[in-house]
């Protein structure tokens, strides 16, 4: 029978004739439809196995899947990776060898599920490396937190386990209650996180058919409780502005006093804007809202003073975004850029450490934040900050979510939900004197 492509328009004309019939494909050889006398399809992969020892003929018929549950492009496909691992009469001793050597492989494979150390090495770590930004760090949780189970097979791990594990960290004291201060335990929303960690990994090895079912699936996370969203005050803004100013202060007249010193010499320069990076670092992050790692490793060319942009490369969902940049941002990068470049070389970094290498964190922060007396309030709470005063100052929630980098623009919301200023506007929006201010026309119905 003359071959024909095998695709959806042939299929959709193909009808039953009282017998049953094999229609080869023209692209893929050995590739066929088998249709029955009644005109039903079914995807097949016939080929000429190699001769008996005495000489005959033999042939092999394989079903690979029907139609139209499967669409012929798919059936192509699996039928050409079924073909890779069967013997033709084509093929020389070298190739059924391989080809033999392969399917056992396979099938010792398919005996032995991976333990969770070997899937994590081996299939899962490459993956999320490839598709987290914080791949790396999910490895290493992984192995800490797991560390007794890295041995044990996948289909072996139950979800009593999992659930009795989540029982004993959330009982676990890190702290036990001394000097008046009451026993700390590990929190609901640290637990959960070790928790989303496991459950990908499993997740990803059922959907890989590794294991035939996910023993992570139905163990729920535990309720951490309202959402905290911490962001500064207008005081305590200034009081923040204030106590850098004050730190600066204080690092240059140490720097004067010790240059001054004829015991030592010359440590540092005294005309330069900025002490150290702290403060135009804290600013930046005030003022952009920028996640601490995608700040630290932002680089100078990321930066376009001219157009008043940044550009986030290296972002926690993997897709770049590009930033503005404000009055009081351009303000502090055109001094600290000049800074930077004052001296015969130019760091690749914007908050290089003094190595000239990317840091992990602004460690004097919290000498501020204290020196400020601002309590309960970290490094990221600074991004919530700019979302707040963007969101309070009239900024459009889908434009606020760019800037941010979420992915999702219900993540944006709760900087809306608490911020006085959106609901004092929003509501005002809807009043008579507002629309007629505005010159809206009112309409009747």
């Amino acid at each position: 029978m003359a071959r024909v492509t095998i695709n959806r328009d042939y299929l959709l004309g193909v009808e039953g004739n009282g017998k049953l019939r094999y229609i080869p494909d023209e692209k893929l050889r050995g590739f066929c439809i088998k249709v029955s006398p009644t005109g039903s399809v079914a995807f097949y992969y016939r080929w000429d196995k190699p001769r008996t020892a005495d000489g005959k003929r033999q042939q092999g018929s394989k079903f690979i899947a029907n139609w139209p549950g499967t669409e012929p492009g798919k059936a192509r496909d699996m039928a050409a990776k079924f073909a890779a691992t069967v013997e033709h009469s084509t093929d020389d001793n070298r190739t059924i060898l391989a080809k033999r050597d392969q399917r056992a492989k396979e099938a010792d494979r398919a005996k032995v599920v991976p333990t969770l150390g070997e899937y994590l090495a081996d299939t899962y770590g490459p993956f999320v490396k490839a598709e987290r930004a914080t791949g790396a760090r999910i490895i290493a949780d992984i192995q800490k937190t797991f560390s007794s189970w890295l041995d044990r097979p996948l289909d072996q791990i139950t979800i009593k386990e999992i659930s009795d594990w989540k029982t004993a960290e959330l009982s676990r004291v890190l702290r036990p209650a001394a000097n008046g201060l009451p026993e700390k335990r590990v929190k609901p929303a640290t637990m959960n996180g070790k928790l989303n960690k496991l459950k990908g990994l499993f997740s990803h090895a059922f959907e890989n058919i590794v294991i035939s079912t996910n023993p992570a699936e139905n163990v729920t996370k535990t309720d951490e409780g309202p959402e905290r969203v911490r962001w500064l005050h207008w005081d305590e803004a200034q009081r923040l502005h204030q106590a850098l100013d004050e730190r600066e202060t204080q690092l240059w007249v140490e720097r004067e006093r010790i240059n001054t010193d004829p015991r030592h010499g010359s440590v540092s320069a005294t005309h330069a804007t900025f002490a150290d990076c702290v403060k135009p670092a804290v600013l930046f992050a005030l003022n952009s809202g920028l996640r601490r790692k995608e700040q630290l490793s932002l680089l100078w060319t990321d930066i376009d003073m001219y157009g008043r942009e940044i550009t986030v490369r290296t972002s926690k969902t993997k897709r770049s975004r590009v930033v503005p940049i404000n009055d009081e941002l351009f303000a502090v990068l055109t001094a600290w850029r000049a800074q930077c470049f004052g001296g015969s070389v130019y760091p690749l970094l914007v908050f290089p450490s003094t190595t000239g290498d990317a840091q992990r964190e602004v460690k004097a922060f919290d000498d501020v934040r204290r020196a400020a007396k601002i309590h309960n309030f970290r490094w990221h709470d600074l991004r919530h900050t700019f979302a707040t005063w963007a969101v309070a100052g009239g900024a459009p929630l889908d434009v606020v979510s760019r800037w941010l980098g979420h992915s999702r623009i219900e993540q944006t919301m709760r900087y809306a939900h608490r911020s006085p200023e959106f609901a004092a506007r929003a509501i005002n929006a809807v009043s008579l004197g507002h629309v007629a201010a505005n010159g809206v026309a009112l309409k009747a119905a």
